[in-house]
C-alpha cells in the first residue's frame, strides 16, 4: 500500500547542524493523452546519486528537485513507498522538452491536438552518517 506524505520543511538554515544526504532518482517517461491517459513509454533514465548538505532530509529533497529536476518540489504531491521509507514517487506532466507546460500547450493537449508527457519519478533517499573505524581497524 502507498500512503500520501505530509512533511513540514523548516523555514531557516542552521549550518552548525547540518546532514549529509545522498540523493539518486529513476525516472520513467509515458507519452500521455488527456482522454487516456498514460500510454506508451517512451523513455527512462536515472540521475546519479548526489551528496546535499541540509538540516532535514524534506529540505534535502527541496534542493535536489531546484537543481536537478525540472520542476518544484511541492510534498503535498509525493507518495511515500510503504516497503521501503527511504523512497518517494511523484509524477509530473511535461513537453517534448521535460518542462511543464505553457497554458497553451496544456489546452492543446486537452483537446488532443499535443502530445505531452507523464515523468514518473522514484527517488531515494540516503542520510550519509560517518562511522569510526577504530575497533575494526586494530582488531585486524
Amino acid at each position: 500500500m502507498i500512503q500520501k506524505l505530509e512533511i513540514n520543511t523548516p523555514s531557516h538554515q542552521n549550518t552548525n547542524h547540518m546532514k549529509r544526504y545522498q540523493i539518486s532518482s529513476y525516472h520513467e517517461i509515458y507519452e500521455d493523452s488527456y482522454e487516456e491517459g498514460e500510454l506508451d513509454r517512451v523513455n527512462s533514465y536515472e540521475i546519479d546519486p548526489h551528496t546535499i548538505e541540509a538540516d532535514t532530509p524534506m529540505e534535502a529533497i527541496a534542493i535536489y528537485y531546484d537543481s536537478y529536476l525540472p520542476r518544484r518540489f511541492k510534498p503535498e504531491n509525493v507518495i511515500l513507498d510503504d516497503k521501503r521509507a527511504n523512497t518517494i514517487y511523484d509524477s509530473s506532466l511535461e513537453d517534448g522538452s521535460g518542462f511543464k507546460p505553457s497554458e497553451d500547450e496544456l489546452a492543446e493537449w486537452m483537446e488532443g491536438r499535443m502530445k505531452l508527457y507523464a515523468n514518473n519519478a522514484k527517488i531515494y533517499v540516503y542520510e550519509l552518517v560517518e562511522v569510526d573505524l577504530t575497533s575494526v581497524i586494530k582488531s585486524h
